[in-house]
Parts: C-alpha cells; structure tokens; sequence
C-alpha cells in the first residue's frame, strides 16, 4: 500500500509540474512545518529575548518578521497559523497605520473599519502567542522526553502514568457508587 500511495504522490507530482510546464500555475514545493517551526521559535528568541511571546507588541513584531521572509507566502503563512488571508492582511495594516503614525487618521475616516481591523490584529497577536508558545512547550517537552529515554528512564514514566489514571477511575467509581459528588450517573437518584 505504501508503493500505490509513493506512485499517487509521484503521479500527482508529475501532473501539476505539466501544468506548470503549460503556464497553467507555477510550480509550487510545500511548505516544511518542521523547519517552519524551527524558523518562528529561532525568530522568537532573537526577538523577544526568549522561546515565548509574552506581548502583542512582541507578536506584532515577530509577524512582520515572518512576512518580510524571502519567499513567504501569506496565505501559507495565515493558514499555518490558523488565520484567513483577510485576517493577517488587516493585522499587516494596523501595524503600518501604527508605524507610520497614521491611527487617529484612520480612526477619524473610517471608525468601523478600524475598529474591525484593529480587532483582527488583537485576534492575530493573541493567536500567534498561544502557538508560538504552544511550539516551544511542545519542544521543551520532546527534549525532556529525548533526555528521559537516553538516561533509561522512558519506559517508567508510562507505567506511572496508567497507574495514575487507573487509581483516579477507581476513585471516581466509589464516589458514583456512594451517592457523592458526580453521582448522576446510571441508576436511581440518591434517595429513592
């Protein structure tokens, strides 16, 4: 099954190429999300001092850096962050209304549009923290994870942990049984 799904991969492969070959769509290779991550936290801490986003200043900051990349796509760049091309455009144009002074201006024009896009940037901003910060738990997490197994210690943490599950079960179990808390579960009610 493996050599039927290299070969779609492969045929696929060949088919958009001969369409690009045509004119029909550039020829496109996608995105790398392991080494795209790896880019964000290492842009993160150049920016911020540290693995996390702590601030929408920050996270302003490490957008724009992202978008100015060489060969960045914004809509891959939305998606990847979960956000629509229309959200991360009006994120875009707050940041330049706030560089260039021009806030109060827009304000002044347009006061539902810009308040709708400076809702969108605190959306963004407050997106790109928890992912960003998401990334970097779930990298410091696989370290500890690495450094466990090379030291002999990575079987004994899953032990520990079907343990911990199977005792919380069980104290559940009694407290439904006796009528205490979370005891509306099967059966008559407390009572009856």
């Amino acid at each position: 099954s493996s050599s039927a799904g290299s070969n779609a991969n492969a045929c696929a492969s060949v088919l958009l190429l001969a369409v690009a070959l045509q004119g029909g769509c550039p020829a496109r290779v996608a995105m790398d999300l392991g080494t795209f991550a790896e880019e964000v936290l290492d842009a993160v801490a150049g920016i911020c001092g540290d693995a996390v986003v702590e601030t929408h200043q920050q996270a302003a900051h490490v957008l724009d850096a992202l978008c100015r990349r060489p060969g960045t796509d914004q809509r891959e760049l939305a998606a990847v962050f979960g956000l629509t091309l229309e959200q991360l455009a009006r994120t875009r144009e707050v940041d330049r209304a706030r560089s260039e002074g021009t806030v109060s201006t827009k304000l002044e024009k347009d006061p539902v549009w810009a308040s709708f896009c400076a809702s969108d940037a605190v959306f963004t901003w407050n997106v790109l923290m928890q992912r960003i910060n998401q990334a970097a738990h779930w990298r410091e997490e696989f370290r500890e994870l690495a450094m466990a197994d090379d030291d002999g210690e990575g079987s004994g943490g899953e032990e520990n942990l079907l343990e911990d599950s199977s005792v919380a079960g069980s104290d559940i179990g009694s407290d439904a049984a006796i009528g205490g808390v979370g005891g509306g579960g099967p059966g008559p009610a407390p009572g009856r």
